[in-house]
């Protein structure tokens, strides 16, 4: 089970929390595994999936390829609502936040990333 704060506004929000539980459905050693996923938000349900991964050998390694992904529950309502609200959060901000990259280009960069990066095509 994965548990991680929601940002909100920058900040971390003790109040909203997002709960990802992996249960394996089934397992076949050095075939296949199938497992299911929930999500909670808020301790709400908001969807599952079932996923199906095949297991391939190749050369020294193995070769893991997903085979099946199904919803078998439509979204409820809170779910759209979520959705929604993203959708129009992300709607409202987005002339900002390119005003903020336009005026301070750094943003766009992690400069940790870009000197690893600089190193690596030295090399």
């Amino acid at each position: 089970m994965f548990q991680a704060p929601i940002l909100r506004g920058g900040v971390t929000s003790r109040q909203v929390s997002w709960i990802k539980s992996l249960t394996v459905t089934g397992y076949e050693p050095n075939n296949s595994i199938d497992f299911e996923t929930k999500n909670l938000y808020n301790g709400l349900s908001v969807g599952s999936e079932f996923i199906s991964f095949r297991l391939f050998p190749e050369g020294a390694g193995t070769v893991l390829v997903m085979t099946d992904k199904k919803n078998p529950h439509l979204p409820g309502p809170f779910h759209l609502l979520m959705l929604g609200m993203e959708t129009l959060k992300t709607i409202a901000t987005r002339p900002f936040v390119n005003l903020l990259f336009r005026v301070f280009p750094g943003l766009r960069s992690n400069r940790q990333l870009a000197r690893i990066k600089s190193a690596v095509e030295q090399a």
